[in-house]
């Protein structure tokens, strides 16, 4: 049995066997391969907010069925099934052997993916903005056909680098 003075140079000189540092190797492995499984999901969900697809359809609740898909499952599914289809082995399987709980396409997760994704488009333009020095908000209300108010937000700037850029950023 080996004195604690021993373990201690035992781990000095061999971290690698420090049980902090294998715990923490395979946290890193398993944070690695989350992202990866995450990685399509993301994509397909920023392609959907810049395409203006419609994320939902009547059927988008519960699992993604990969050997008969269903018509109504929405455009957020039927990307994911096509990249399946395309030959994406990480995204099926995933789809393939997650549980239920964890397959990280549910509208919660989408909604959770797309206000990550609202927070770095704003944290960019407010970079921009902040750099432009010169600025104006534009607000502007609507009544929609439920006759309730929309208000929204429009933030002019001027670029200046190669050429002058007049922006003006939805927000």
């Amino acid at each position: 049995m080996q004195s604690r003075q021993e373990n201690f140079l035992t781990t000095y000189h061999c971290p690698k066997k420090d049980v902090c540092n294998l715990i923490n190797e395979d946290r890193l492995v398993q944070a690695r391969q989350n992202r990866e499984k995450l990685f399509p999901i993301i994509k397909t969900v920023i392609l959907s907010g810049r395409q203006n697809f419609p994320f939902r359809g009547h059927r988008d609740d519960g699992p993604i069925c990969l050997e008969s898909p269903v018509s109504s499952e929405g455009n957020f599914k039927a990307l994911l099934l096509f990249s399946v289809d395309a030959g994406d082995k990480v995204l099926e399987k995933h789809l393939n052997t997650a549980s239920s709980r964890s397959t990280y396409v549910s509208k919660t997760i989408q909604n959770q993916i797309i206000n990550c994704c609202k927070e770095e488009i704003t944290e960019v333009i407010l970079s921009r903005m902040s750099q432009a020095g010169l600025y104006s908000i534009i607000f502007d209300e609507t009544t929609d056909s439920s006759n309730k108010a929309q208000v929204s937000l429009v933030l002019r700037y001027v670029r200046f680098g190669k050429e002058v850029q007049i922006r003006e950023d939805f927000i």
